[in-house]
């Protein structure tokens, strides 16, 4: 793959956090929580404190927000309409 090949799948595939919770149906702090408890998993991370980078694959939040979302009809929870996609 050349350089722009690779950017290009990194637009396609690649989010960053305030993107990420999107495609979970999170709250950033539901999201956020789902990180830090290794429920989801940074596909690039770079830095640390503030300047840390975390890219998230699409096809992983998307398969989590099915999880998230199976749960929530099991428990008879409402859908969060907070981030609508």
């Amino acid at each position: 793959m050349n350089e722009e090949e690779i950017k290009k799948w990194m637009a396609e595939n690649l989010v960053i956090k305030n993107e990420a919770s999107k495609y979970t149906n999170q709250t950033d702090k539901a999201f956020t929580q789902s990180v830090q408890n290794g429920n989801i998993k940074p596909f690039f991370e770079q830095g640390s404190g503030r300047s840390m980078v975390r890219l998230f694959l699409i096809k992983d939040l998307e398969a989590y927000g099915a999880q998230v979302a199976t749960r929530r009809e099991r428990l008879n929870m409402p859908k969060n309409e907070e981030n609508p996609r």
